[in-house]
Order: C-alpha cells, then sequence, then structure tokens
C-alpha cells in the first residue's frame, strides 16, 4: 500500500496523544531497561519528536491545498 500523504476528511495533523501510549511505547520498547523518571520523559519526547516529523512531513505534502483553501474563502 502506498500512503500518499494527503489530507482528507479527517484533517487532522497530529494524532492524539494520550498517557497510554507512554505506557505502551515503554512496555514495548523499553521494557527491559530500568523505567525510571528519564526513561518515562525520553519515550515521550521520541513519541513527540515522531509525531512532529510527521506531521511536518504531511503539512509540506499539502501546502498548496492548503494555500488554495484559504484563498478561496477570500
Amino acid at each position: 500500500m502506498d500512503i500518499q500523504w494527503k489530507l482528507d476528511e479527517d484533517d487532522n495533523i497530529l494524532d492524539g496523544f494520550a498517557l497510554e501510549n507512554v505506557i505502551d511505547t515503554l512496555d514495548l520498547y523499553y521494557g527491559k531497561c530500568v523505567i525510571d523518571e528519564a526513561t518515562v520523559r525520553r519515550a515521550v519526547d521520541n513519541i513527540l519528536s515522531n509525531q512532529l516529523q510527521d506531521m511536518n512531513f504531511l503539512l509540506e505534502n499539502n501546502m498548496d491545498e492548503i494555500i488554495k483553501a484559504v484563498k478561496g474563502r477570500g
């Protein structure tokens, strides 16, 4: 399946983020590590960094459509 990285009916450019995401990530990727405050913060930083990278890529691939939409309102 080829991902188009285009906005559709669901125009959210950032995924939802919940504490459950942090717990799942810690369990999956950091399970064998000592789980302390630094590990939790590192996991959150990694999740947000990945989401920000995806958001910026999605924004870039939709820039023309966003600009057209704004200009079309005038």
